[in-house]
């Protein structure tokens, strides 16, 4: 199964948390820029945090981030071959997955021919106080929002 989450109202403890709780084993971080001012979100310090978990960190920004260079049909293939069989995510900055490139452009593409992948877009609720309460599930293809 392939998901998709924003950090950008999370913690990497609360991150951490949500891949476990997804059972999630594979994180690829599609940022082309993968720095952050938020603390523990950039590269090292990203990938750091979650090789001390049982999951696998990758940054792949270069052939699937959201700026530069157009993400080809050899590149979403690639990733269709990495996650075969795994629970995995893509990570990026936004938490509104239809603000940003992995729900407008990678998600729609790969639940198209010749792929046909469905991608479920975690959104976190996060409470007034700043603790996760849950993830609310949003599919490429639908309006709908799955709790």
């Amino acid at each position: 199964m392939l998901y998709s989450i924003g950090y950008e109202r999370i913690t990497v403890q609360q991150l951490i948390s949500i891949l476990k709780e997804h059972q999630i084993t594979y994180l690829i971080d599609v940022r082309s820029y993968p720095s952050s001012n938020k603390a523990g979100f950039n590269k090292n310090g990203l990938r750091w945090e979650i090789n001390r978990t049982d999951i696998e960190y990758v940054w792949q920004g270069n052939i699937l981030g959201g700026k530069g260079q157009p993400i080809t049909e050899a590149a979403l293939g690639n990733l269709v071959f990495q996650v075969k069989g795994l629970n995995a995510c893509l990570i990026c900055q936004e938490h509104r997955p239809k603000n940003c490139h992995r729900f407008t452009v990678i998600g729609a593409r790969l639940e198209s021919e010749p792929f046909n992948i469905e991608v479920t877009h975690l959104i976190p609720v996060i409470d007034s106080e700043g603790l996760y309460v849950r993830c609310n599930q949003i599919l490429t293809g639908s309006q709908k929002t799955l709790f």
